[in-house]
């Protein structure tokens, strides 16, 4: 048979409803329908999760937000209550929702809670502009009494060295990878000793009045016995070069402690200026050998190094490594976040809520409660303030 007519065979053979399909060059092919429709499925679905998961972690992130500012909003109200009952010399008013006292110098300070505006505190002196002290306010009244009974009274309390000004744990830092993305990379030893000195800049989220105590996580090494003490200092940063300005502290670790594994050694801190450590502030905790000579050799402190983080600095600590190779000439910069080598502890001062044991007979005061409310969260602050003036 001819090619032509073999064609024409082909054609008038085939069958009824019979179609044929250009399938293109040998072994390719497509994607069908029912694998089309099973990956959008599959991807609708994750999408979905990821949506959820995400939604999850804006709910979490927005409530604790919402906890710290009705807690800072209660606080913040508390104080200013607290230091004009301290002043008063005459207490005009105390009700529910309002007070009205005189001070030392002689001013007129009011307080009202204004339920017209979703419950605004409002704060104003003699005639001047009012001043918002806490929103979102359910409650906030006042009474002027005399107590014979024990009572809580809100006042200065002083925490000494358990109080932290920068300081992880063990495990903090893993916990934080954990569920970060991060390379992690390998711990690291930097030497003190002749010219090289280890700093780290600090930013405290506290205020402290006085540093107390310092720990270093250091080891020596069997080449290089320990031949001199190390130098702990801390200091202010300068405002304009951001390094070490004004010695706040300092201490030594003596050599004989420095052993053969990494430790925790701990070293009281001697105050050389009285500055109090501010929230928020710039400082540098220093470590260096303390001797002259050549080749003097300290010990060597461990750093864990991490790159390539994201999101962000871990913790809120907001603290770098650096390597100072010329005596604090320069410091090199940060390239790496790392778990700190140091701990630093200090004396701080806070307003704390403390129950009174003892009882007070006919003792004149202002009692409060004031109850902040935000969407479910809800804060409450209560108490008695003794009048030491009238």
């Amino acid at each position: 048979m001819s090619p032509a007519a073999s064609r024409s065979c082909r054609r008038r053979c085939r069958k009824p409803g019979h179609r044929s399909f250009d399938r293109g060059p040998a072994g390719a092919r497509g994607f069908t329908l029912v694998e089309v429709l099973v990956a959008a499925s599959i991807t609708a679905l994750l999408s979905v999760a990821l949506a959820h998961l995400l939604s999850l972690v804006l709910d979490l992130t927005r409530t604790v937000r919402a906890k710290d500012d009705l807690r800072r909003d209660a606080q913040l109200a508390v104080a200013l209550v607290r230091r004009d009952v301290s002043q008063a010399r005459a207490i005009l008013s105390a009700t529910e929702g309002a007070m009205a006292l005189v001070t030392d110098a002689g001013d007129t300070v009011h307080y009202a809670l204004d339920l017209t505006a979703d419950g605004v505190l409002e704060r104003w002196v003699n005639h001047g502009t009012r001043q918002t002290v806490a929103a979102a306010v359910d409650t906030a009244a006042f009474a002027l009494r005399s107590v014979s009974r024990p009572y809580t009274d809100e006042r200065m309390s002083t925490v000494t060295a358990d109080a932290r000004v920068a300081k992880f744990e063990p495990g903090d830092w893993d916990q934080w990878v954990a569920r970060t993305i991060c390379d992690y990379d390998t711990r690291l030893e930097r030497k003190i000793g002749d010219s090289r000195w280890c700093a780290e800049e600090f930013w405290p989220t506290e205020g402290f009045d006085a540093l107390t105590r310092a720990a270093l996580r250091i080891k020596a090494r069997d080449q290089y016995p320990t031949q001199v003490d190390v130098l702990i200092r801390v200091y202010t940063a300068d405002v304009v070069t951001g390094y070490p300005s004004l010695l706040l502290a300092e201490g030594r670790i003596p050599k004989a402690s420095v052993t053969q594994a990494y430790t925790w050694i701990e070293v009281p801190l001697t105050t050389i200026t009285l500055t109090s450590i501010v929230a928020g502030g710039h400082y540098w905790i220093i470590f260096r050998h303390d001797g002259t000579g050549s080749n003097t050799y300290a010990g060597h402190v461990e750093v864990e190094r991490l790159k390539n983080c994201d999101p962000g600095d871990p913790l809120n600590n907001y603290m770098f490594y650096r390597q100072s190779d010329n005596a604090g000439g320069w410091w090199d910069s940060p390239s790496h976040l790392r778990e700190t080598f140091f701990r630093l502890y200090g004396q701080r001062t806070a307003n704390q809520l403390v129950d009174q044991t003892q009882t007070i007979v006919g003792k004149l005061g202002i009692d409060y409660r004031i109850a902040l409310r935000r969407d479910s969260e809800r804060e409450y602050r209560a108490g008695y303030l003794a009048l030491h003036n009238l």
